[in-house]
């Protein structure tokens, strides 16, 4: 760290990092706890370090979040429309389709599906 840099308060550092979860969460990254051997195998560091690369991309992805997409599904069942593929091209689109079809729903809910926890 260069000597003229500051550290960061604890106060920002714990809203950097909320907003960055928010954001991988958006984005369907979740954590996951992976065991690996004790001798060590130097594929396992390559796996990580491309997984690792791929959470990145997707998070600097604009594709369309979770909710949009779950949303897009759901408008389209309750109007009986095929699934536009161009909805999901990013952010920007899938917000824009569901704006331009909020009209057609009218008073009608949509219906978006709850996520199916393993409860034994």
């Amino acid at each position: 760290m260069p000597a003229s840099r500051k550290p960061r308060p604890k106060e920002r550092r714990s809203v950097d990092n909320e907003l960055y979860q928010r954001r991988a969460a958006a984005a369907g990254i979740v954590m996951v706890s992976v065991r690996v051997p004790s001798v060590r195998v130097p594929e396992i560091k390559a796996i990580a370090l491309e997984w690792r690369r791929e959470a990145k991309l997707l998070l600097e992805s604009d594709l369309p979040s979770a909710d949009q997409i779950l949303q897009i599904h759901a408008v389209c069942h309750t109007l009986d429309l095929t699934i536009p593929p161009e909805a999901f091209e990013t952010r920007a689109t899938a917000a824009a389709w569901l704006h331009a079809h909020e009209r057609k729903l009218g008073q009608r809910r949509i219906h978006i599906p709850r996520q199916r926890t393993a409860d034994p």
